[in-house]
């Protein structure tokens, strides 16, 4: 697993997200939706510190 810098979607605060070893983010959505529909390959659930709201991020390997 590795760690990567992202906003959160709900209230914009910089959070740290666990992604799988070898992926990278494509978006984060409030949405959780098929990931090739973002021209991603998986997506994983992440929750805020800040605001406690739920939320996706797709990734792809690369």
């Amino acid at each position: 697993m590795k760690i990567e810098n992202v906003l959160c979607p709900v209230c914009g605060t910089q959070i740290l997200a666990t992604i799988p070893s070898g992926q990278r983010i494509i978006c984060v959505s409030m949405d959780s939706q098929i990931p090739a529909d973002f021209g991603a390959a998986y997506k994983s659930a992440s929750r805020c510190t800040s605001c406690k709201k739920s939320f996706v991020c797709y990734t792809t390997n690369g």
